[in-house]
């Protein structure tokens, strides 16, 4: 089974003060905190696309908010600095971000069912700005206490840029990794972003001028191979 997983961006954070486009400079760097909350959305629309758009969600009560910290390559410890921070290597990333690791939960359930005593612990994602856009690099993950990290065959690309009204891309990306007592994981992926509308933005606590609202599709297949798991987990999603 493939699933196919579909994000509505609003860019406001990276669109404050600015008229015409959002380019590198606007880009999230080592150092920089964001803020986002978490709001039940059931029923409320997306909105329309195109220019001179109004998205009024000041109706929405937060359910909780997390803060995401952008910290440099060497935060994330000395095994991960020498994968991703070395600055002439195709590795090499710009800063690193605390994240969890993109197993999906039906395979992480299933995989906690066995009781094989698997545990992942801190995960950071690797992120490069480039000139046509923020990308992520790859990931490190702690399983079981080891310090493993992935390099994506291509990057895959978070936000395009410029960041103007029908700017699209689609990058195809794809990486394994040896899962301790469980077998490998195999990840192909296809990425489609799209810049569909700009416009104002209104959330419950600001209004946002000249945002612009990126629309990310993300078809992916996950497959774990392994000769010591029962069939069921040997699937694609």
């Amino acid at each position: 089974m493939k699933t196919k997983l579909y994000t509505l961006t609003f860019a406001s954070i990276l669109s404050i003060q600015l008229t015409a486009q959002i380019t590198q400079e606007d880009l999230p760097n080592a150092g920089d905190t964001a803020t986002y909350a978490v709001a039940n959305a059931l029923g409320t629309s997306t909105g329309t696309s195109g220019n001179n758009q109004t998205w009024d969600y000041s109706d929405l009560s937060a359910n909780n908010s997390e803060r995401v910290d952008f910290v440099s390559v060497s935060d994330a410890g000395f095994t991960y600095a020498f994968v991703f921070g070395l600055p002439f290597s195709g590795s090499y990333s710009d800063m690193a971000q605390r994240g969890v690791i993109p197993l999906p939960q039906i395979l992480l359930d299933g995989i906690n069912a066995l009781g094989l005593g698997v545990t992942f612990g801190d995960t950071y994602n690797f992120f490069k700005r480039e000139s046509d856009g923020l990308v992520q690099i790859g990931f490190g993950a702690d399983v079981s206490g080891f310090g493993l990290h992935v390099q994506y065959s291509t990057p895959d690309e978070i936000i395009p840029i410029p960041l103007t009204l029908n700017n699209t891309s689609t990058v195809d990306y794809s990486y394994e990794l040896e899962l301790p007592s469980i077998g490998v994981w195999s990840v192909t992926a296809e990425r489609t972003n799209e810049v569909n509308g700009k416009g104002t933005l209104i959330l419950p606590n600001a209004t946002y001028q000249n945002v612009y609202r990126v629309r990310s599709a993300i078809s992916s297949q996950n497959i774990i191979s392994s000769d010591q798991l029962p069939a069921f987990l040997n699937v694609v999603t």
